[in-house]
């Protein structure tokens, strides 16, 4: 199964609460299959400083829909938005 075969779709998630982490997900219909955290400012700035580092971490697939290409659309997505 490849994930641009299976109709999924990222969209970006903003959630109030964590003003500074943005959350990806991948979404086959109305299904949550995939996710990664970004960290745009942390209180270290060698690792996040809002303006030309920062990081992923919780990359998570559903075991099911391992092995299709999800969790590598979810990071070039990722990296992408951090690059921009």
């Amino acid at each position: 199964m490849r994930a641009q075969d299976h109709g999924v779709d990222l969209r970006w998630i903003h959630l109030q609460s964590l003003r500074d982490q943005r959350l990806l997900v991948a979404e086959m219909g109305r299904e949550i299959v995939g996710q990664v955290f970004v960290q745009l400012r942390s209180t270290e700035p060698e690792f996040a400083d809002g303006v030309s580092r920062g990081y992923l971490y919780a990359l998570r697939v559903k075991p099911h829909y391992q092995g299709a290409g999800i969790g590598s659309q979810l990071m070039g997505a990722a990296e992408a938005r951090l690059c921009a």
